[in-house]
């Protein structure tokens, strides 16, 4: 299991390059066990405030694919920390959520940032189906707090985006303009 927590607000700075404008995500070191990434350049011996970078990203961010072992900033409102890169990964296609960049942080740089590092959602993986059961189980019989919430569902079940060839249009095109017209006259 790992822990994932949306970072708002962030910028990573790597020399005169940066990137912001989207969600970074924090995850616990076993997130690399939950996922399935396929990494295109890897440097696992690091220690620290790391990363894990999308291949878009780590183009954007430092201009090559193979920006492992490289540093960068992430500024917040409130502080910032260095963090190296530990992986880069192809992106992820048909993504419900933009998994960019994934920092690999323990909760007093969650706190440092100035996000709160007891709220997140958890994702894991099961080695048998069998199991969800069982742990559901064991989180009925853990959990009596009524502010936390869970549901499991496999990955198969979560909506990854489009699955429809007609929906990769992209949004503004003629087509699409022309469906939210006729759309629009039925609903008149």
């Amino acid at each position: 299991f790992t822990r994932i927590k949306t970072l708002e607000q962030a910028t990573a700075i790597a020399g005169q390059r940066k990137i912001s404008g989207f969600p970074f995500h924090f995850a616990d070191p076993a997130i690399a066990e939950v996922l399935d990434f396929n990494f295109i350049d890897r440097e696992p011996n690091l220690n620290g405030a790391l990363a894990l970078l999308s291949a878009s990203r780590s183009l954007t961010l430092f201009g090559t694919l193979l920006s492992a072992g490289q540093q960068f900033k992430v500024v917040t409102a409130s502080d910032t920390i260095r963090c190296h890169v530990a992986g880069v990964f192809n992106d992820w296609s048909n993504m419900h959520e933009e998994f960019g960049v994934f920092l690999i942080l323990n909760d007093a740089q969650i706190s440092t940032l100035g996000y709160q590092s007891d709220k997140f959602s958890v994702y894991g993986k099961l080695n048998r189906p069998s199991f969800k059961t069982e742990i559901e189980s064991i989180i009925k019989k853990s959990i009596s707090d009524s502010e936390v919430s869970y549901h499991l569902q496999s990955f198969d079940e979560i909506y990854f985006g489009p699955r429809v060839r007609g929906e990769n249009a992209r949004h503004g095109d003629s087509y699409s303009v022309w469906i939210l017209i006729c759309i629009a006259t039925l609903i008149i």
